[in-house]
């Protein structure tokens, strides 16, 4: 049996234990904003492929897979809703986060 062998950036070969400690590195150091915009894109994707399905299913006359994927497309708006809203949160809590505070003076009466 042979060992997969990959290669990193520079060339020098990895075994498969160490090609999975890298890749596991990489994927713990994602941060929630590209999690959200990784998921986002891959919900664009799912819902054109269902609409090509709906498409090609009404075109073929298969009209019970019809029934089928617009429930599949309802529910998957759905997710897609709920990820734009995550994703607008997390840039605004950015913008938030990034905002210097301003310190107020305190009031003459406050001691």
């Amino acid at each position: 049996m042979s060992i997969k062998v990959w290669t990193d950036k520079a060339g020098k070969k990895l075994t498969f234990k160490e090609f999975f400690s890298r890749w596991k590195q990489g994927v713990e150091g994602i941060t929630p904003k590209q999690q959200v915009q990784s998921v986002l894109y891959g919900y664009w994707i799912l819902v054109g492929g269902i609409i090509w399905g709906i498409i090609y299913s009404v075109a073929t006359k298969m009209y019970w897979l019809s029934c089928m994927m617009v429930g599949a497309l309802i529910i998957n708006i759905f997710g897609l809703v709920g990820i734009i809203q995550k994703s607008a949160f997390i840039k605004r809590a950015e913008i938030v986060m990034n905002t210097p505070m301003v310190e107020h003076p305190k009031p003459d009466y406050i001691a």
